[in-house]
């Protein structure tokens, strides 16, 4: 009965145990980059038109935090967007593709090769 209870407790443990922090960032950071990529589609048509458009006019290839929220608000985001932002942010202070999209972020790199 000792060792019953002893397993059931071990298993109790697992199943409330946090996950690693790198697993719980992972996930907020790929929902957050969803949520965005999803806002940014519906409202601009896609992620890339969007930070060509809107954030990165200036072909400066980074934009800082506090303005891609401010323009984020601006193309009508309703929620939180410092919270959303603060999410996907990749170098302190700055936003650049990558933190949006890696994959398209490669791929707009190797056009823009040619």
């Amino acid at each position: 009965s000792v060792s019953r209870n002893s397993s059931r407790r071990n298993s109790l443990l697992r199943a409330t145990s946090p996950l690693p922090s790198t697993s719980v960032n992972g996930d907020v950071k790929a929902n957050a980059r969803a949520a965005l990529g999803n806002f940014l589609e519906q409202t601009v048509g896609s992620v890339l038109r969007a930070w060509l458009l809107h954030f990165d006019a200036g072909c400066e290839h980074r934009i800082t935090v506090m303005e891609f929220a401010h323009l984020l608000r601006q193309l009508g985001y309703v929620g939180n967007a410092e919270s959303l932002v603060s999410k996907i942010e990749g170098n302190a202070g700055e936003i650049l593709l990558r933190d949006l999209d890696p994959e398209l972020a490669s791929l707009w790199k190797e056009f823009c090769g040619f």
